[in-house]
């Protein structure tokens, strides 16, 4: 029972994370933003800002955290796949999901959607998703590489 609680832990926290972080970016920093540019005081959205990059960088440090003490495979190939996307996102786009000059989008219809969808409710102005997504597969890739150098014999430092 013990060992189930860091994975279910780590594939719990990583869209909680992802959809407050998302929701801060695009709302929070996004209204500041705009209150700034209509008052000309930027006293705010510097204090926003500044809060939004420590909060992101924490969400990254947490996420890489219960990513490495989960020990799953399966967390690490998750974190791996959903972070590569999330860092991938704008060339994804723009590569799939973009008609540009007059030429069709490369996606079919229920996934061009589902792209344009999710790109839309994470694009803040920090970036704080794609950054966080970044983490994640960093975070992934060194758990599936820890997992084959534990399998492999090599001794791990704890």
């Amino acid at each position: 029972m013990l060992k189930a609680r860091g994975p279910a832990l780590a594939l719990v926290a990583a869209p909680v994370v992802l959809i407050l972080m998302a929701w801060f970016d695009t709302t929070v920093v996004h209204g500041a933003s705009q209150q700034a540019a209509a008052t000309f005081d930027m006293s705010q959205v510097g204090l926003v800002v500044g809060l939004g990059m420590t909060l992101v960088a924490g969400a990254v440090l947490a996420l890489a955290l219960i990513a490495w003490r989960s020990r799953s495979v399966a967390v690490g190939v998750v974190y791996a796949v959903v972070g590569a996307y999330l860092a991938l996102q704008v060339w994804i786009i723009w590569t799939f999901a973009a008609q540009i000059n007059d030429t069709p989008p490369v996606l079919p219809e229920p996934f061009l959607s589902a792209v344009t969808n999710l790109y839309h409710a994470t694009d803040g102005p920090l970036n704080a998703v794609g950054i966080i997504g970044a983490g994640m597969l960093v975070a992934g890739v060194a758990v599936i590489a820890r997992s084959f150098r534990h399998r492999s014999g090599a001794s791990a430092p704890r």
